[in-house]
């Protein structure tokens, strides 16, 4: 007795007392709030004392779902992105079988003659890049990858987890992997695995102590952006400076690879526009920034601003430039995957990768600055 404490849930975002998508404010401090058919993610809970205090307990119950709330994009490890599934049955998460953070997503059971299939859809330009393996009759039984329902290669028989790198051209594109068998015989596990998927978007790169200027529309818009942090660095700071008044601008980073509002290593979310995020001792790499507008819109700048680092005396640093889309000459398709490719074999012989550009980002400037 003597308090009153009241209860708020939110989908994506820190609910308030005025923004929330369920809520319990009886006159009691027992509170309870159920939200039917709630969206694949997290939600944001609230406890609020509206007078009085004292202890509390709090419990979270999800109904369904499987795997204990593990998604495919938990299982490819990147949410990110929309997953869909069907076919003739869903692809699962797998917890047994992994190429990297321990799950993965498995194709669902099928019979003959039947397939089953998981896709995303993504908005270029960018590189995809992602790691299957297939046990399966081979020749006969595959694991295909679309891109727009145009298959670009198959794997069958027993083949290990492998890399596969691909350049997306501007626009939104459709990328599907789907499970196939033809008309008698199974052998193997009967089934392709998915993991570990990431899409770099084309971001632009920022250069440490310079400020990049531009604008969020409206709530929910975000922009990205990436910096190259080299070896040996002791600190980033990012310095989000959104307009005055009317909005609330907020700030997320994560290591290589984009941040969402629900996946980073250090955020910024006050109610203001402008926004502050300092990582110390930040791995070597790219980081990716994302400026979110959680209200209002506007003009802003940022700037990332990286101490220390440049490598010590003796160290090798290598730019890679990889463009596939010169209108000129027609046997360039494999650039960009090539790049892909040279940039984990270089780190592995002790290089720093300085900079790597791809089509959009290698303008002549953008070559002879990293140059």
């Amino acid at each position: 007795s003597g308090c009153d404490f009241d209860l708020y849930v939110k989908y994506n975002s820190q609910p308030t007392t005025s923004s929330y998508d369920g809520k319990g404010y009886t006159s009691s401090s027992d509170e309870t709030v159920t939200i039917s058919n709630p969206s694949t993610g997290y939600y944001y809970i609230m406890p609020y004392s509206y007078s009085g205090s004292g202890s509390y307990s709090i419990k979270a119950t999800v109904t369904g779902g499987g795997g204990g709330g593990t998604t495919l994009g938990d299982a490819v490890d990147n949410t990110a992105l929309t997953w869909t599934t069907g076919g003739n049955a869903d692809w699962v998460v797998d917890t047994s079988t992994s190429y990297y953070g321990g799950d993965s997503a498995k194709s669902g059971t099928i019979t003959h003659s039947q397939n089953t299939y998981i896709q995303t859809t993504i908005t270029g330009p960018g590189t995809f890049t992602f790691y299957w393996k297939v046990s399966s009759e081979s020749n006969y039984d595959y694991l295909r990858f679309y891109i727009d329902e145009t298959e670009q290669t198959k794997i069958s028989g027993s083949v290990s987890w492998a890399q596969k790198s691909y350049s997306i051209s501007s626009g939104s594109h459709t990328l599907q992997w789907k499970y196939t068998k033809d008309g008698s015989v199974s052998s193997g596990s009967d089934c392709g695995w998915l993991d570990k998927v990431v899409f770099t978007g084309g971001d632009t790169e920022l250069t440490s102590g310079v400020a990049y200027s531009d604008s969020l529309s409206a709530a929910n818009d975000k922009d990205y952006y990436k910096i190259n942090v080299p070896s040996g660095s002791t600190k980033l700071d990012v310095v989000l400076d959104g307009p005055s008044s009317g909005c609330d601008f907020d700030l997320y980073v994560k290591y290589n690879e984009r941040p969402t509002t629900s996946s980073y290593d250090a955020r910024g979310y006050t109610s203001s526009s402008d926004e502050t995020v300092t990582i110390n001792s930040p791995s070597t790499g790219y980081y990716y920034i994302m400026p979110y507008s959680y209200s209002g819109s506007g003009s802003y700048s940022i700037k990332a601003t990286v101490t220390g680092g440049g490598g010590s005396s003796g160290s090798k640093y290598a730019v890679i430039v990889g463009i596939n889309d010169y209108n000129y000459i027609s046997d360039l398709s494999y650039c960009v995957n090539d790049a892909n490719d040279w940039k984990p074999y270089l780190e592995g012989q002790g290089y720093i990768i300085s900079s790597f550009l791809t089509n959009s980002q290698a303008t002549e400037t953008a070559i002879k600055n990293a140059i």
